[in-house]
């Protein structure tokens, strides 16, 4: 399903999954082989389908998607081009400013001291997405989110070996404050971007506007199209219709109009 609706960055699952079971040791080589097997099976059988149908039925659209889709990572589409760090950057302002210190004290364990199955993992779920969506030149916050879980893991663990190593330390204020920060700092992130303490408006005068015109749109069974609106998506959220921001020519007008919509101007 996750290949299915976000694409190719889902076999992520694969290498992580397989290193899981490996570091287990409960399994013999033939079981994992089946296992996989069946796994990659069931995966094609979901969402290749849809791919044979919507080539079938959309050749043009799904050829030009496709295109479109590799374009991201050879071109700066829709003004997103950003630096090679943007995506590092990012971290901070997503995670607290203090993620990089759980991040470089897992690769120093990883790395430098010992590797196992277990941290090797950790690190392809995180670095294989943020290296590869850092070397495509089209770049969006959302694209790196899946690696979050991993991105947890290494702080929680960085958080329990501070607790665990306090009395190792001469002077504990600093990794008290440091465990306090790890926490809060995202905690703070959380309040600033859901806004929760702010007060709404939950019933704007827009929202009314749109909604009066759903008497409109069922007795139309839907064949309604509102050009020239500032708020496409939102209305057809609230109301069964096609909305655009954009006004029509007098030819896209006749056109649909022929089709049996009616056609409504903001």
């Amino acid at each position: 399903m996750a290949v299915l609706s976000k694409w190719l960055p889902a076999f992520i699952v694969f290498p992580v999954w397989i290193l899981l079971v490996v570091d287990s040791g409960k399994f013999k080589l033939h079981e994992i082989i089946l296992s996989f097997s069946l796994i990659l099976t069931i995966t094609f059988a979901v969402f290749i389908p849809w791919q044979i149908y919507i080539y079938h039925e959309f050749p043009l659209e799904a050829k030009w998607e496709a295109g479109f889709n590799l374009k991201h990572i050879t071109q700066d589409l829709e003004g997103h081009g950003e630096s090679f760090w943007f995506h590092f950057i990012q971290l901070g302002r997503y995670y607290g400013e203090l993620v990089y210190l759980p991040i470089m004290w897992f690769l120093y364990k990883s790395l430098i001291l010992r590797i196992n199955y277990r941290r090797l993992l950790i690190l392809i779920w995180f670095l294989v997405p943020l290296v590869f969506f850092s070397v495509s030149k089209t770049k969006m916050p959302a694209y790196t989110l899946f690696t979050s879980p991993a991105i947890f893991i290494m702080t929680g663990l960085f958080f329990v070996y501070l607790k665990k190593h306090l009395k190792d330390f001469k002077i504990k204020t600093i990794p008290i404050l440091l465990l306090i920060l790890v926490i809060a700092l995202p905690g703070r992130l959380c309040i600033e971007k859901t806004k929760m303490f702010q007060n709404y408006n939950r019933k704007p005068e827009w929202v009314k506007e749109i909604k009066a015109l759903k008497s409109q749109s069922i007795q139309l069974n839907g064949k309604l199209v509102i050009f020239n609106t500032e708020r496409p998506i939102e209305t057809m959220f609230y109301i069964d219709c096609i909305a655009y921001s954009f006004t029509p020519t007098k030819k896209t007008v006749l056109e649909l109009e022929r089709e049996g919509y009616k056609v409504l101007i903001k």
